[in-house]
């Protein structure tokens, strides 16, 4: 094992024996040499020089601040922008403090953030200092200013919406419908008089689910914002009853060849569906051999194997589950 020595060490400074480690806080600039001696433990030694440089501890540099704006009964939170406060010292660590802050907010030491929900409104100027390990600090002024939380606002309309019963239904609240006048607020969303199997968003004030009864309604939306203060606005919905889709009454027959790729799409005006919105799905019957229907795009597609005349059965089902069909002749 080696012990070390050394010789040399700028005032303030000292040396683990067991480690070589050099610790403390210098208290004088200048460069000095050092003599490190390794002794083991048979006696024998060996040394070494390095150079150790104490700069003088010099004032962090501190950057004009932008003001930063609250709202009261609203949490706040303000990061420190990069650069605000530097140290021309590789390594210091600034430590911060405020003065002045609004009632409800608090200062990070570490970081300088300024987070909390202020009581009260109007225009502070916060004094911000950062100090380093050293004991040098620099000061800036940020203004921040408090203002009256507001309740939202109602564009004083929503268009109202269709829904169908038994089938799935969206509805997305148009941008606009509800603002806050308090920058960054967030609102959250309540409704009364949804029907049956729908359901609201509280993000977003959405509306989405299935209907199960018809019948027109008036639904009052709520929005509030993160201060507590809310706003109103009404929506009709009407509830429809399904109706299952309609067949034209006649398609054209469709042609192929045994061996040669053959691809066909239901004409889309050979089913209709009275409801707004529906999608309708596709199955058949009675398909050539080596061709299949596409449910989504009512396409069949494939390699006909067999010659002959066709009578195919088609079904279009809409997305409450009412269906209709409808036949035309495949010809290979």
């Amino acid at each position: 094992s080696l012990s070390y020595a050394a010789t040399g060490l700028p005032t303030g400074l000292s040396l683990n024996a067991g480690t070589g480690a050099i610790t403390g806080t210098p208290s004088a600039t200048g460069t000095n040499s050092v003599v490190f001696r390794a002794t083991d433990t048979g006696g024998l030694s060996a040394s070494g020089t390095v150079g150790i440089t104490i700069n003088a501890n010099q004032i962090p540099v501190s950057t004009t601040l932008v003001t930063a704006t609250a709202v009261a009964g609203f949490p706040f939170s303000y990061t420190l922008p990069t650069g605000a406060f530097t140290d021309p010292n590789t390594g210091q660590v600034l430590n911060y403090v405020a003065i002045s802050l609004p009632a409800g907010l608090s200062l990070n030491p570490a970081t300088g953030a300024i987070t909390g929900t202020p009581s009260a409104t109007g225009t502070s100027s916060v004094t911000l200092t950062a100090t380093d390990t050293g004991g040098l600090s620099a000061s800036s002024v940020l203004g921040i200013v408090v203002t009256p939380n507001l309740a939202p606002t109602f564009s004083g309309s929503l268009v109202s919406a269709t829904a169908i019963a038994g089938s799935p239904f969206s509805y997305v609240l148009p941008t606009g419908s509800f603002v806050d006048p308090n920058t960054g607020q967030i609102l959250t969303y309540t409704i009364a008089g949804l029907p049956t199997g729908l359901t609201i968003n509280p993000t977003t004030g959405g509306i989405t689910g299935t209907a199960s009864a018809t019948g027109t309604n008036s639904l009052t939306l709520t929005a509030t914002d993160a201060g507590g203060l809310s706003t109103t606005g009404l929506l009709g919905l009407s509830v429809v009853p399904n109706v299952a889709p309609v067949f034209s009454g006649s398609i054209a027959s469709a042609t192929g060849t045994v061996g040669s790729s053959f691809n066909y799409t239901i004409p889309t005006t050979a089913f209709t569906d009275a409801n707004t919105g529906q999608i309708l799905s596709y199955s058949a019957t009675g398909l050539p051999a080596g061709l299949t229907l596409n449910a989504t795009t009512g396409t069949i597609t494939g390699t006909p194997s067999v010659s002959g005349t066709n009578s195919v059965t088609l079904t279009a089902r809409d997305t409450g589950g009412l269906s209709t069909t409808g036949s035309f002749s495949v010809v290979i």
